[in-house]
């Protein structure tokens, strides 16, 4: 019966032929994102939304007759989803930097041009970012719970699409997070369970970025998945037999934050110091720049 619905891989997508039922479709997109992937794929809609097991249908235009299913990698369904705080975040970074930029062009040549006006803009420019720093400050501090929520959604993706042997720029980033800091998982090394290709293993296979090590000089090599060896008594790929980091690393990282409290407060006010000595220098600077005494001009 399934040769009857020929499968046609495209740039755009995966289409069925006529006919197809939902539940077909969900098959075809299934295998037309297997044979895509190498292997393994994840379907989602025309929104990036991510099914796991079926598809969204979509009519194009002017063939209704056709469904149209898209088959994405699961990394880039996840760059796709992911949460927009953190893209809102990295703008917000993007912007503060341009202007940085052209703040300190502004000052320079208000500076040694004597130029009263740029001098001005320059200590507001200032103002304005210190008011933004310290409201950002309170912000991630009143916020903390619901960014560690979103974080750890975006990790637990992450994990459960990761595949071994994939060159991924998020799936790196994460294997040396967890090399570095010495941690498995979000919460606890059980996260990985939730990883379908790693967890149908028959022989003992763990992430090989969370392997407890004396040292890391091979951390850039500790990616993908790597397999122990069993014990007579051992059956299957059980999580308490992995040779991992029992810890996760948002309780490593946030053990870090507090180790180090006093460093992180100390670069905070050190840098609003400077930035408060730097209004009050051009401030004098400004009030001390040469300007015409138009009372000494003789009047006729």
């Amino acid at each position: 019966m399934w040769a009857m619905l020929p499968l046609r891989p495209s740039s755009e997508g995966c289409e069925t032929g006529p006919g197809a039922t939902d539940q077909q479709a969900s098959v075809k997109c299934l295998l037309c994102a297997w044979h895509r992937q190498g292997g393994s794929g994840t379907c989602a809609d025309e929104e990036g939304t991510m099914f796991n097991g079926s598809c969204s249908l979509r009519a194009r235009p002017g063939a209704e007759h056709l469904a149209r299913v898209n088959c994405l990698n699961p990394a880039t369904a996840l760059r796709e989803t992911s949460s927009s705080s953190l893209k809102v975040g990295a703008y917000v970074f993007i912007t503060v930097g341009a202007v940085t930029m052209l703040m300190g062009f502004l000052g320079c040549i208000g500076a040694i041009r004597e130029v009263r006006c740029l001098l001005g803009l320059y200590i507001t420019f200032l103002l304005l970012i210190f008011i933004a720093q310290v409201t950002a400050g309170v912000l991630f501090y009143l916020n903390m719970g619901k960014l560690k929520q979103e974080m750890g959604g975006i990790v637990s993706q992450l994990i459960q699409n990761y595949q071994d042997g994939q060159e991924d720029s998020l799936q790196e980033a994460w294997d040396y997070v967890q090399a570095q800091v010495k941690c498995c998982g979000w919460a606890s090394f059980y996260n990985w369970t939730d990883n379908a290709a790693l967890m149908n293993r028959t022989n003992i296979t763990f992430p090989c970025s969370c392997k407890r090590r004396e040292e890391d000089s091979d951390t850039l090599e500790r990616r993908g998945f790597c397999e122990a060896p069993r014990n007579a008594t051992q059956s299957g790929n059980s999580p308490e037999d992995w040779p991992v980091y029992r810890e996760g690393c948002m309780e490593r990282v946030e053990a870090w934050l507090q180790e180090n409290l006093g460093i992180v407060l100390g670069v905070c006010v050190g840098v609003a110091v400077i930035e408060l000595l730097g209004m009050l220098l051009s401030i004098c600077l400004c009030r001390h720049v040469h300007s015409e005494d138009y009372s000494k001009v003789p009047k006729y």
